[in-house]
């Protein structure tokens, strides 16, 4: 966690107690957000994401492990980041592009289940985004020491992967989770 960050996390973290009405299951966060609340809201029903839409539902996408809300955004290194949002990209464009009750109701004729479908994202689509997810979470599971770093920063292609690189190897190696000097 980012050092001006750090006081707030001891706040949100240090008064988490089983009296509260809480669950264990509350506290896995990604630095900012409980992660049981990113799935849905407190009615609605959730479906594992295999690309197809569902009214009234909702899909739990694949995880990113041992990233936080900085990770993802580029404030650590992980080189699949890129690839990461050019699926998601990809996944939002295949969505239809007006979501008419009408429309919905048609493409979700003859499921048998009475429940309306939205046109289904291409495999090939949902496919991408589960292997980036998978590619990431490995590239952040391989970055554990200052080594690993410099490895991953020796195959920088680019001149903003380089700067980025050497603003990272500056850096106290405690701004990537887990990583051993």
């Amino acid at each position: 966690m980012l050092l001006p960050l750090q006081p707030l996390g001891t706040f949100i973290g240090g008064r988490f107690g089983p009296n509260n009405g809480f669950s264990e299951e509350w506290q896995r966060n990604d630095g900012v957000v409980p992660t049981i609340s990113m799935d849905k809201d407190e009615r609605g029903q959730i479906r594992s994401f295999d690309g197809v839409s569902v009214r009234g539902q909702w899909n739990r996408m694949p995880q990113l492990n041992r990233m936080d809300h900085l990770a993802v955004v580029g404030v650590t290194l992980h080189t699949q980041v890129k690839d990461f949002y050019m699926a998601h990209a990809q996944l939002l464009a295949s969505l239809p592009e007006s979501s008419t009750k009408r429309n919905l109701q048609e493409t979700g004729a003859g499921t048998g289940t009475g429940a309306a479908v939205a046109p289904m994202a291409p495999p090939s689509t949902v496919g991408e985004l589960i292997r980036a997810v998978v590619a990431l979470n490995s590239a952040a599971e391989e970055v554990k020491t200052e080594q690993d770093l410099l490895r991953l920063c020796a195959d920088a292609s680019t001149d903003a992967a380089r700067a980025y690189c050497s603003t990272m190897l500056k850096a106290p190696m405690r701004r990537l989770r887990g990583v051993r000097a």
